[in-house]
C-alpha cells in the first residue's frame, strides 16, 4: 500500500533552495527560482531604496538627492537644529561635483523615525571638469528622518563625508570577488 501524500498548508511559504558551496560569484543565481525578485544593491550600502518605500519618504529622499546633485542642501527639509548644524558643518562648495546619490533601504527602530545610509558618487571634479577619465570618487553618509505631525518627513540628522570626494578610489588591481575573505 502506498503512503498518503503529505500536503502543505495553502499559505505556507516554500523553503528556498540551499546553495552549494561551489556556487559563488555570478553562479550563485543558478539555484534561485526564476521569478524570485533580486533587489538592487550597492557594495557599500547593501539593499537600495525600492518601490515598496512609502511615497512621502521616497519624495523626501528624492528631494535630498536632487539638492545634493545641484550642489546644495535642502535646508527647508531639515529640522531647525539639524539645519543650524549643517550650516556650520558644510560650506557652500562642499557638494560640488556630486553626480548622483544612492540611498539604502530605510531601517526603523522606533515608529516614525528612519535611518538611511547614502552614497554620493562624483561625476565631476570639484573644479567642474568632467571626471570620465579620472578614478571614481564617492562619499558615504547617513540621514535620520522623522515624521512630523502632519505626515511630512523632516531630516533630524545629516552627515556626509565630503572630504572623501577628493580621494582617488581606484583599485591598484582588478577586483576579485572570490578573493575577499
Amino acid at each position: 500500500m502506498k503512503p498518503a501524500a503529505v500536503t502543505e498548508p495553502a499559505g505556507a511559504a516554500k523553503p528556498k533552495a540551499t546553495l552549494a558551496a561551489s556556487l559563488g560569484g555570478p553562479d550563485r543565481r543558478l539555484a534561485l527560482r526564476p521569478f524570485d525578485a533580486i533587489p538592487a544593491a550597492d557594495f557599500e550600502l547593501g539593499e537600495l531604496v525600492g518601490g515598496e518605500t512609502e511615497p512621502s519618504l521616497s519624495a523626501a529622499l528624492g528631494a535630498l538627492g536632487l539638492s545634493l546633485v545641484s550642489g546644495e542642501l535642502p535646508l527647508d527639509l531639515f529640522a531647525e537644529g539639524a539645519a543650524a548644524a549643517a550650516r556650520v558643518r558644510y560650506g557652500e562648495t562642499d557638494f560640488e561635483g556630486i553626480g548622483s546619490v544612492r540611498f539604502s533601504s530605510p531601517s526603523s527602530e522606533f515608529p516614525g523615525v528612519v535611518s538611511v545610509g547614502m552614497r554620493a558618487l562624483a561625476e565631476r571634479t570639484a573644479s567642474g571638469a568632467d571626471s570620465s577619465g579620472e578614478a571614481p570618487r564617492s562619499a558615504l553618509g547617513l540621514a535620520i528622518l522623522s515624521r512630523g505631525e502632519s505626515g511630512e518627513w523632516t531630516i533630524e540628522h545629516f552627515e556626509l563625508d565630503v572630504a572623501s570626494l577628493g580621494i582617488d578610489a581606484s583599485r591598484p588591481e582588478p577586483w576579485d570577488p572570490y578573493g575577499t575573505p
